[in-house]
């Protein structure tokens, strides 16, 4: 199977996941390693505007998903460096 590869700010990432419904296009998951997080956030924090934590996240995931606006739609990631 062919790696894939997608740079966000220069980050590199580990896998890209396309969702769709209806044959609509829905969102995507972009994953990367844990070591680039901070860079993630910071480049979230920095682009976006912050809009809250995801409710039921802390118990979903055992850490709370932060959830930004963009022009487009929005974008979470964990708030704090994801659990290893």
């Amino acid at each position: 199977m062919q790696d894939f590869y997608f740079k966000f700010n220069a980050t590199p990432e580990t896998i890209i996941a396309f969702f769709f419904k209806n044959n609509n296009y829905r969102y995507l998951i972009v994953g990367t390693d844990a070591a680039n997080h901070n860079q993630i956030k910071d480049y979230l924090d920095t682009r976006y505007t912050f809009l809250t934590v995801s409710s039921g996240s802390k118990g979903q995931f055992d850490q709370e998903l932060g959830i930004w606006k963009s022009s487009t739609g929005f974008i979470s990631t964990f708030v704090n460096e994801p659990l290893k």
